[in-house]
């Protein structure tokens, strides 16, 4: 679905994020579901690796700085007839707005149906951050030449990517909306801010908590909101950027 994200985003930059809170997931892809062309319900299987009773989620260790990029790795699920011209388009584009930056293509799929195009980009960073856009095509492309079609995806996920790093943050902004949960849970503080460092803001003023509230999309504004009712003891300030967990802890089955 367009507002979910894929596996291919989950398995490559979502989970490996979880990691550093102490959760590992292991993970594989079935059978891949669509919700263009003909429907088609897809299949994963995920296997939660249990945090030991007694011990809490760990706040995790995340860089201070973003760092220079080192490789892009690029996903493209499309039907067969677009991969070569998109391959060399994405080649064409990144040169233009991340000159000199090593591409590899991680996977290179057929979509199996003509109005099945995905293409993801993960940008991975010296302080081992990775940053990810993707655009599952939801417009009309009837009338466009390959050529046309290729430029089109490829210019839109590069120049997401660019506006994510330009940002100057830590964390792109959908994985941001993803990992809200995990430091309200976490013990400690964490600060995963998707904008400038948090050296360059204030980070002692609590924030009022009666609305939405703090940096990033709409969904990551509301999600403080939302843990903020249920989860009254953690503490966000520096316009949502810092959060002080409560340390949830798994606590052992009684018998």
């Amino acid at each position: 679905m367009s507002f979910s994200p894929s596996f291919e985003y989950v398995d490559q930059v979502l989970f490996p994020a979880l990691e550093r809170f102490g959760l590992f997931v292991k993970r594989k892809l079935e059978a891949r579901g669509w919700s263009m062309g003909h429907r088609q319900i897809g299949s994963a299987t995920f296997k939660f690796v249990p945090i030991a009773p007694g011990l809490i989620l760990r706040s995790p260790d995340w860089p201070t700085e973003q760092g220079t990029i080192t490789h892009i790795d690029v996903t493209i699920i499309t039907p067969k007839y677009l991969h070569d011209t998109l391959v060399q388009t994405f080649q064409f584009e990144i040169e233009l707005i991340f000159p000199g930056i090593d591409l590899q293509f991680k996977t290179l799929e057929e979509s199996g149906h003509g109005a099945r195009m995905y293409a993801l980009l993960v940008a991975h960073t010296s302080t081992k951050l990775r940053f990810g856009r993707d655009w599952l095509v939801d417009e009309k492309t009837k009338g466009m030449d390959t050529d046309q079609l290729a430029t089109r995806i490829a210019q839109k996920v590069v120049d997401d990517l660019d506006v994510e790093i330009r940002k100057g943050g830590l964390v792109d902004e959908h994985l941001q909306d993803q990992l809200l949960i995990f430091q309200a849970l976490a013990g400690g503080t964490s600060s995963i801010s998707t904008t400038r460092p948090m050296s360059q803001v204030q980070s002692d003023v609590p924030l009022h908590t009666g609305q939405p509230f703090g940096e990033g999309s709409l969904h990551a504004t509301t999600a403080r909101w939302v843990i903020s009712q249920l989860l009254p003891n953690v503490e966000w300030s520096a316009d949502g950027r810092t959060c002080k967990g409560v340390g949830w802890r798994i606590t052992p089955r009684m018998e």
